[in-house]
């Protein structure tokens, strides 16, 4: 008998404990790179409320587009007291509250 056979035989006895899945939400992370305000700044701000964390990609979009979404989803953020990163110039991270960060910054 091997390893695996014991292995297999240790674990899969009527007396070992049952480890119960914890309950609660699962964290969902958004990532949106937004062709226009129109069309995708409700669905970034929809998944923000709903406690996902969102990253959004700004690089498609010019600049009063880009400022549209940027003021419409630190709006959002204000209101839900989430937590806004800038990862790089283009890409953003709203994390809900109660989500934290941990980025390490360059020196």
């Amino acid at each position: 008998m091997g390893f695996g056979n014991s292995a297999k035989k240790l674990f899969s006895s009527d007396d070992a404990p049952v480890i119960p899945e914890k309950p609660g939400k699962k964290t969902v992370i958004m990532i949106r790179t937004p062709e226009s305000f129109n069309d995708d700044a409700k669905d970034c701000a929809d998944g923000l409320l709903q406690g996902k964390i969102v990253m959004i990609n700004l690089e498609n979009l010019g600049g009063a587009e880009r400022n549209r979404i940027f003021d419409y989803m630190n709006g959002v953020a204000y209101i839900e007291g989430a937590y806004i990163d800038a990862i790089s110039d283009s890409l953003l991270i709203y994390c809900p509250k109660g989500v934290e960060l941990d980025k390490k910054e360059e020196e």
